[in-house]
């Protein structure tokens, strides 16, 4: 029997709606975009009273959310939002089918201008995401004797962590390992990233690392606005058993020691770029010397790592990064980076990343 032509529609119809689509995209859908959706919303929102009942609440919540939906929209798209609603509430207490089409009309129509306006602003952010990229680097650096391998991921398109390795003049052993993580997300964030780039090829290659992190203070300090705020740790590899470390707030060393096989933290004291003027930024600074011995880690982190946190809410925490590092000592710094991002990735499983994370592995041989 032969198949009528509009059900062989239908099929296509159907099979057009439902290309690339999987039960994935259905979770992220409900476990991902909708709670961001909601965040985003309910940021602006006003929160009902905690007096009334939980009834008059959630109206209370709904009508703020609506509020809160209509003035994100521009003039001219909230009165077509408007109009579009009045005929199909026209449509329901009138029976008219036009009315119901020209609801249906104008919403599609506001859909398409936004879907255009989100479609374009994903370009831009594909363009800054790839400028960003591009001011990192591809590869760790080679030196005789440390093995380094490293792995960023921004929590939205484009993020506000940093990582540089920077030769430094006078031997060709020496080198500055450099992370920071500046305060916030996402395009602002970005934006303070690429000046802070900018800075850091620009600053002296001869010197203390502790100098070098006071010049850095001094030309950011009047580059961010208020309540924004860099955190950094430097690492100086002076040669191949002694190295430098300073810290301006950021998250602590782990270190783990071959001859001990166990991980601990080292904290030279230091406060965040931006949160004191230079007077009081130097004089926080500390410069620790470390010796170092074949088989030793060092392990530089962002805080999106241990902050990382399940559909629990549970944040992977340090003492997880330590078990895998003592347990995986023996592997290349490779290996210790696909170890620690396995066990990310497990951990996490469909929760969406909330924060930049970025992480640097040195292991001397």
């Amino acid at each position: 029997m032969r198949t009528p032509e509009w059900l062989n529609r239908l099929k296509r119809n159907y099979q057009i709606l439902t290309s690339d689509l999987n039960f994935a995209a259905i979770e992220t859908l409900i476990k991902s975009d909708a709670p961001s959706m909601l965040e985003f919303y309910t940021r602006d929102a006003k929160q009902p009273r905690t007096k009334r009942n939980r009834f008059v609440r959630t109206l209370s919540l709904l009508k703020n959310l609506f509020t809160a939906f209509v003035v994100k929209l521009t003039p001219a798209r909230r009165i077509l939002y408007l109009l579009a609603l009045y005929f199909f509430v026209s449509g329901i207490f009138s029976g008219r089918l036009l009315h119901y089409f020209l609801g249906f009309l104008l919403l599609n129509i506001l859909l398409a201008f936004e879907l255009a306006n989100k479609l374009t602003a994903k370009d831009e952010l594909e363009v800054a995401r790839s400028i960003q990229l591009d001011l990192m680097p591809k590869t760790a650096p080679q030196l005789p004797h440390f093995d380094i391998a490293f792995f960023s991921e921004t929590a939205r398109e484009v993020g506000g962590d940093f990582y540089d390795f920077v030769p430094m003049d006078g031997s060709e052993q020496a080198m500055m390992i450099i992370i920071g993580d500046i305060s916030g997300k996402g395009m602002g964030a970005a934006l303070h990233m690429v000046q802070v780039h900018t800075i850091m090829k620009n600053l002296s290659r001869e010197g203390e690392i502790k100098e070098l992190l006071i010049e850095f203070n001094k030309k950011l300090e009047n580059l961010f606005p208020a309540e924004t705020f860099l955190t950094s740790t430097f690492v100086g590899i002076e040669n191949h058993n002694s190295i430098k470390l300073c810290r301006a707030g950021h998250l602590p060393l782990l270190y783990y020691a071959s001859k001990d096989k166990s991980c601990s933290e080292i904290t030279p004291a230091g406060i965040g770029i931006g949160l004191a003027d230079s007077t009081i930024f130097a004089s926080s600074l500390q410069e620790q010397s470390l010796r170092i011995f074949p088989g030793d880690i060092l392990f530089l982190y962002s805080d999106g790592l241990s902050e990382t946190m399940n559909k629990a809410k549970e944040e992977f925490g340090e003492d997880r990064i330590k078990t895998i590092i003592e347990k995986t000592s023996l592997k290349t710094a490779r290996e210790i980076k696909e170890a620690i991002l396995k066990s990310i990735v497990e951990f996490r499983g469909l929760t969406p990343p909330h924060d930049d994370l970025t992480l640097i592995v040195m292991k001397a041989h």
